[in-house]
């Protein structure tokens, strides 16, 4: 009832994002920390490849560091008996055609887990609480 109520309250009442310069090679950090013991125990391998210096850009930094802790989560649950997760960050750039290139950072979760099923890769953006409580 408590995960029903929490996903009517996030579709009513959106939250409140808080767009400010930050460092996503720190806040990878911060995140890739928290999940170091785990990651041990799971005798997973978390390698960074970050883009030298400061890959700054303008995000809010908590909803970053829930999509980084999810993500890595979700790395995490398909190496049950080991392996790795390699984060990279680049920093890009893109013609707009507009005689001006515009400079985007990429972020690459590359794991060697098992994979999503192929019967399941429709369903990857379905928000679902586990009680039948689905978004679509």
């Amino acid at each position: 009832m408590e995960n029903l109520i929490k996903n009517f309250l996030m579709i009513a009442r959106p939250p409140r994002f808080d767009f400010v310069l930050n460092d996503l090679n720190g806040i990878l950090e911060e995140v890739i920390l928290l999940h170091d013991e785990n990651s041990n125990q799971q005798n997973v391998s978390i390698i960074k490849e970050f883009q030298d210096g400061k890959s700054i850009a303008n995000v809010d930094r908590d909803q970053m560091k829930q999509v980084f802790h999810n993500i890595i989560i979700n790395a995490l649950q398909a190496m049950p008996g080991g392996g790795e997760l390699r984060i990279q960050t680049r920093l890009k750039k893109m013609d707009t055609g507009l005689d001006q290139n515009v400079q985007f950072i990429r972020i690459k979760f590359i794991d060697t887990g098992v994979g999503i099923p192929e019967d399941k890769i429709e369903d990857i953006f379905e928000m679902s609480d586990g009680l039948g409580f689905s978004s679509r």
